[in-house]
């Protein structure tokens, strides 16, 4: 008996989501980027929560929800863009 893949596991199935927020991240990156630098927040801590409204600011457009998910998203690859400048 041959084995299938769930619809969701097959390779031809996009699992992404919220492409609108694709089509801005490198530039919400940029706006987001001195409050993701623990370099520039206080006591070494990055000043992330100051994000959520300079994005919204910058992209007004964006609801609490896609702001939710996008903030989490650009911390994740900041921490990776700086983990291999740091390697």
């Amino acid at each position: 008996m041959e084995q299938s893949n769930p619809p969701s596991m097959q390779p031809d199935h996009e699992r992404r989501t919220h492409y609108h927020l694709r089509e801005v991240f490198e530039q919400a990156y940029e706006v987001a980027l001195p409050f993701l630098d623990p370099a520039q927040g206080w006591g070494g801590r990055p000043l992330l929560r100051h994000a959520f409204p300079a994005l919204h600011e910058a992209f007004p457009f964006l609801t609490a929800q896609d702001l939710a998910i996008l903030v989490p998203a650009l911390e994740r690859v900041f921490r990776e863009r700086n983990a291999k400048k740091s390697s």
